[in-house]
């Protein structure tokens, strides 16, 4: 179910309910409730600090590399694709 965690229980809060109304009912049952889910009103930027003009040299999946030679293909550099 949506409302549980990975290991089945519950996301909300559960309190017990007994039915005083009525003197001959005996019923008592949960009550679950659920918090309405966060959702966000804005997509906050990313912030690029001024180091990131460095001369380091990146794969496309962020691995930083070393070495003058490298093989012929794209990589990341100084925020850019180039191709070596």
């Amino acid at each position: 179910m949506e409302d549980q965690d990975d290991y089945g229980n519950s996301l909300g809060t559960s309190q017990w309910f007994e039915n005083t109304d009525d003197a001959v009912s005996m019923a008592v049952c949960p009550v679950i409730t659920y918090d309405p889910p966060v959702i966000p009103d804005a997509i906050v930027p990313v912030e690029v600090s001024s180091d990131a003009g460095d001369d380091a040299i990146y794969t496309l999946q962020g691995i930083r590399v070393t070495g003058t030679t490298l093989p012929a293909g794209i990589y990341i550099k100084g925020g850019k694709k180039v191709a070596f």
